[in-house]
């Protein structure tokens, strides 16, 4: 027999328009509670910016609850919340319900944190629906805080002329409120305070400012010098302020030498590596004096007590019919003459050039090939000039002589103590030399 049918006497009678709705025949659904959106804010003072709302869908037949529980997203509890659970109630008939989160109005530089929410729990017969999850998030209201002074990015650079590339910025977030500062100190990273002055500088926020532009003094000196590094570090904030997590950063100093990249030598600053030849003499301590670029790196060539000709000297691939400048960084460590000479074979040559390095003066200079630049501090950056007559091994070969008017390969007698601080030696094709580039174990060929 068909379902929904009534038996009267001998007929059948069909039963038109009865329907089953949902699970309660001939009553109400009690509904199903979900948030009605997947984010919510609220001011830290607890105003709800949009508030956080419960809704019952699919029906609202009788009482029923659900318990809504807040949790750690970046704001913690208790410092910043009130993570005890809570429990929202329906009445027979409510389709929504607001709920309240207790949120914690401190007087931290914090910015917007968030709060997880959750549903369970329900009671009456409700179900949770697919939105059963939220984020509420607490929207700062630190206007009147000092705020907090960091960085705004771990890398900075700026040209040697001191013109930035990128500004050194410190900015001042979550507050404004009064007058406020820090200081950032510089210091030596790969460049050194030959490159720029390590003073440290005051950064000073007026009430209301959120940003500063800090400039380190850097040298313009004439020195190549590859992209050198300063670091800055922020410390000693005033007026209520914090350091934030971006504290340090670094400062890299491009260099604006045009033509800076060449030297055909090896170690260009270590002449006690075995790739120089040292001739009747000795590199005494290693990184003895202060060198040209302010670092500790400088070595004095150490004559010995006999009589014969004391030279230091690098060879290299010469080509004929190509110009060649060598040129070391040279200053008097007791004795005052520097010779400068080529290799006769390879440049055809029997020319040398004295220089007296307590006046700083050419002394002689038998084929009118030599110069002399004071650099400071007594060191003299002195060149020698000769063409390539025919390709193979040579060398340019500094010596020691006791005369500024020695002859090539002149000959003294040293006393074993005294000598000449040698740095930064260097061969460049052409007649002129060109910005210095220090080498360690590879050439730098353009």
């Amino acid at each position: 027999m068909p379902r929904n049918t009534r038996i009267r006497g001998d007929a059948v009678t069909p039963l038109i328009g009865i329907t089953k709705v949902g699970a309660d025949f001939g009553g109400g659904s009690p509904g199903t509670l979900a948030f009605n959106s997947a984010t919510y804010s609220v001011a830290e003072d607890g105003t709800p910016v949009t508030a956080v709302t419960v809704t019952r869908t699919g029906g609202s037949s009788g009482a029923v609850s659900v318990t809504c529980t807040p949790s750690n997203g970046t704001a913690t509890s208790p410092g910043d919340y009130d993570s005890s659970p809570i429990t929202v109630n329906f009445a027979d008939g409510d389709t929504s319900e607001t709920v309240t989160v207790p949120i914690v109005n401190d007087t931290d530089s914090e910015g917007d944190e968030t709060i997880n929410l959750t549903l369970s729990g329900a009671t009456g017969g409700a179900t949770i629906g697919a939105q059963s999850t939220a984020v509420l998030t607490i929207t700062a209201n630190d206007s009147a805080s000092p705020g907090t002074l960091q960085f705004s990015s771990a890398t900075y650079a700026v040209s040697e002329d001191g013109t930035p590339v990128s500004a050194i910025t410190v900015n001042r977030s979550v507050g404004t409120s009064g007058a406020v500062g820090c200081t950032c100190t510089p210091s030596n990273g790969t460049a050194t305070t030959a490159d720029y002055t390590n003073t440290p500088i005051s950064v000073s926020f007026a009430d209301g400012e959120s940003s500063k532009t800090v400039t380190v003094p850097i040298t313009d000196d004439a020195l190549f010098d590859a992209g050198e590094t300063v670091t800055l570090t922020l410390s000693a904030a005033t007026g209520g302020a914090t350091i934030g997590a971006q504290s340090t950063a670094t400062l890299t100093i491009n260099d604006n030498e045009g033509g800076g990249n060449e030297n055909r030598l090896l170690y260009s600053e270590q002449m006690e590596n075995a790739v120089w030849t040292l001739n009747n003499g000795t590199m005494g301590t290693t990184n003895a004096a202060t060198a040209p670029d302010g670092a500790t790196t400088a070595e004095l060539f150490i004559p010995n007590t006999g009589t014969n000709t004391k030279r230091t000297s690098q060879s290299y691939s010469v080509t004929s019919g190509q110009d060649y400048c060598y040129s070391v960084y040279a200053k008097a460590g007791g004795y005052n003459f520097l010779q400068l000479y080529a290799f006769a074979t390879t440049f055809g040559s029997t020319g040398h050039v004295n220089f007296n390095l307590s006046t700083g003066a050419i002394a002689q200079d038998t084929s009118g090939i030599g110069t002399i630049t004071d650099v400071g501090n007594g060191w003299y950056r002195c060149t020698i000039t000769r063409p390539g007559t025919a390709s193979g091994s040579g060398y340019f070969a500094n010596g020691v002589v006791s005369i500024g008017t020695a002859g090539r390969l002149g000959t003294m007698t040293g006393d074993g103590t005294s000598g000449i601080y040698f740095w930064g030696a260097q061969v460049v094709h052409g007649t002129t030399p060109k910005n210095y580039v220090r080498t360690t174990n590879l050439t730098v060929i353009p």
